[in-house]
């Protein structure tokens, strides 16, 4: 994604959530929600699907996150030799 792209998600991004915690959650909610959807559409599929406990998993360390980001699910998908 182009520079451009990305700072022009990040500032509609922020006029939507800046200053709104409630909606901040909201979203949160919305997006784990459709990740483990994502779980059960590679099960449906006879996909091999590992859901990563994050802290675990270093991903904080790894991606550089900053405190205030807090990552929800990290899925590996592998198709299933059955």
């Amino acid at each position: 994604m182009s520079p451009e792209r990305v700072a022009g998600w990040v500032g509609a991004a922020k006029g939507l959530y800046d200053d709104k915690p409630l909606m901040q959650r909201d979203e949160a909610i919305r997006s784990a929600t459709l990740s483990w959807s994502l779980l059960y559409a590679a099960d449906v599929m006879g996909w091999a699907r590992a859901p990563c406990r994050l802290r675990c998993c270093g991903v904080t360390s790894e991606f550089s996150l900053l405190p205030d980001e807090i990552p929800v699910l990290l899925v590996g998908l592998v198709e299933s030799y059955r």
